[in-house]
C-alpha cells in the first residue's frame, strides 16, 4: 500500500516505508519514474517470507534505484513479519531523514 500511495503521486510525499512489500509488474505505479530522483525509500524484507518472496523485495529496490530514488534496503532473517531489528533500523532511518531535512532545503526537504 505504501508503494501505491507514494508512487502514484511522488511529488507530494517525503518518502516511502515499505515493509515486506513489492511493486507489481505491469502496474500504473510505473508511470512516474522520472519524479523519484532522491526520494527517500526504506525497504525491509524477510529472507524467509512465505507470502511475498524476498526476490520481489529485491526487484522493487532495484527498480527504485534505477529511477534514482534514495533507497535503503534491509533483509532480515524472518518471515512475513516485523521484528525489533526492523524497527530499530527504521527508527534510525527516520531520525537521519529528519536531521537531513533540518539541514537542507532541497526539493525533497521535509520542511518547506
Amino acid at each position: 500500500m505504501s508503494y501505491a500511495c507514494g508512487l502514484l503521486d511522488p511529488t507530494n510525499i517525503y518518502g516511502i516505508v515499505a515493509l515486506s512489500g513489492f511493486i507489481p509488474h505491469r502496474s500504473k505505479l510505473l508511470l512516474q519514474w522520472d519524479k523519484l530522483t532522491d526520494l527517500p525509500v526504506f525497504i525491509s524484507h524477510g529472507t524467509y517470507d512465505e507470502l511475498i518472496p524476498i526476490e520481489l523485495g529485491r526487484e522493487s529496490a532495484a527498480m527504485l534505484r534505477e529511477a534514482k530514488a534514495a533507497v535503503t534496503f534491509h533483509e532480515y532473517p524472518m518471515g512475513h513479519q516485523v521484528i525489533e531489528m526492523t524497527l530499530q533500523d527504521l527508527s534510525n532511518w527516520l531520525r537521519e531523514l529528519l536531521e537531513q531535512g533540518k539541514q537542507t532545503a532541497g526539493t525533497r526537504s521535509l520542511f518547506r
